[in-house]
C-alpha cells in the first residue's frame, strides 16, 4: 500500500481516513494483529517471507513521489513528483517499535530526504530505549566482510544509535528476535556510518536500530540504507626487486600476494628517459617468478602485468 503523504499533496492515493492495510487489520501493531475482531487480518494465517534476499541490498526509503527532489540531502528541484518505477523496498512492518516505554512516532517523512522524496523519521520523547524494526531479511552474512551504511541525520535532540542484527526467527511469533547491537557513528547534518557485522554468520533475519535518548524530545531520521560485501583487501606483495633499468627506466618485479588482482611485474619511466626507452628491441621481455612475459619498455609513466 502507498504511503499516507502529506494532505497538501494531492497526488498520491490514500487510504481513507480510519482504514488501515488489510494486513495488519484494525490494529497498528505489525507484530501483533488484532485476534478478536470479527474480520481477521490475514496476518494471523499468511506468514510473510521477505523479497531481501541477496547482496547488495539498498534503499533510500523512496516512496515514489515527494514535494522535492533531493541528491546528497540538498534539494536539486522543488517541484512535486511521482514515478512509482522509482520506489524502493519499503520497510515490510510499518512500524514495529520496542519499547518500554512511550512509543515514538515513525513516518515516511516529505519534508526532507538524502535522496529522492522522503525519508524515515522517528520523533518522540525517549525515556526508554526504542528499536524500530526495518526489514526482515534473508541476507547472507560473512562475518567482517559484510558492512552495513546508514545514512541518518538528527534534527533535533540528542540519542544514541545502534544497529540491531537478527540471525535468528523469534521464539515465538509476535516475539522481538535476539539481537546483536553494533554502535552507529553520529555528527552534525547527514553522514554516513558504516558498520561491519563481525562476530555474525549464516543469515540475517532482521535489520532494526535502536535509538536510546535521555528522556528529552528526539527528532531522527534515516535517509539510507545499504547492506554489502566490503572490497577484500590484498596482502601485500613480498620479495620486490629491480630486474632491470635502463636509461632512467627500472622493471621490477615481486610474489604476488592471493588475490583476483595479484599484480607479479611493472616497468616505470621517466619523461627524460622515454626517448631512449623506446629505442628498447621490441623483443626486450622480463619474466617474473609464476608471472606472464611483459614488456621491457613502456611509455613514461608506468606499464604493470598480472
Amino acid at each position: 500500500m502507498d504511503p499516507q503523504p502529506p494532505a497538501r499533496e494531492p497526488h498520491t492515493r490514500r487510504l481513507p481516513r480510519g482504514r488501515r492495510p488489510v494486513l495488519d487489520g484494525r490494529v497498528p501493531r505489525p507484530a501483533k494483529p488484532n485476534t478478536t475482531a470479527s474480520w481477521r487480518a490475514p496476518a494471523l494465517r499468511v506468514a510473510d517471507r521477505s523479497t531481501v534476499d541477496s547482496l547488495p541490498f539498498a534503499t533510500v526509503f523512496n516512496t515514489g513521489h515527494g514535494l522535492k527532489w533531493y541528491e546528497g540531502g540538498e534539494v536539486t528541484s522543488d517541484t512535486a513528483w511521482n514515478h512509482l518505477g522509482l520506489q524502493d523496498r519499503l520497510p515490510s512492518r510499518r512500524w514495529i517499535v520496542r519499547t518500554s516505554g512511550a512509543r515514538p512516532s515513525v513516518t515516511f517523512d516529505f519534508a526532507d530526504a538524502w535522496r529522492g522524496g522522503s525519508s524515515v523519521l522517528v520523533a518522540g520523547t525517549l525515556g526508554a530505549p526504542a528499536t524500530l524494526d526495518l526489514y526482515e531479511t534473508r541476507l547472507p552474512v560473512g562475518s567482517s566482510e559484510t558492512v552495513v551504511e546508514l545514512t541518518h541525520r538528527t534534527d533535533a535532540g540528542s540519542a544514541q544509535i545502534e544497529l540491531a542484527v537478527a540471525t535468528a526467527e523469534p521464539s515465538a511469533p509476535g516475539q522481538a528476535p535476539s539481537y546483536t547491537y553494533f554502535p552507529v557513528s553520529s555528527g552534525d547534518g547527514w553522514g554516513t556510518s558504516t558498520v561491519r557485522l563481525t562476530g555474525l554468520s549464516g543469515t540475517v533475519r532482521t535489520l532494526a536500530v535502536r535509538l536510546t535518548g535521555s528522556g528529552s524530545p528526539v527528532r531522527w531520521r534515516l535517509g539510507a540504507l545499504a547492506v554489502k560485501n566490503a572490497p577484500a583487501e590484498p596482502a601485500a606483495p613480498t620479495g620486490l626487486r629491480v630486474t632491470d633499468a635502463d636509461g632512467g627506466s627500472l622493471r621490477f618485479s615481486w610474489q604476488p600476494a592471493a588475490g583476483r588482482y595479484a599484480t607479479t611485474s611493472c616497468t616505470a619511466s621517466s619523461p627524460t628517459a622515454h626517448a631512449a626507452s623506446s629505442a628498447a628491441p621490441a623483443s626486450a621481455r622480463t619474466t617474473s617468478p609464476g608471472s606472464r612475459p611483459s614488456r621491457a619498455r613502456a611509455p613514461h609513466g608506468s606499464n604493470c602485468a598480472r
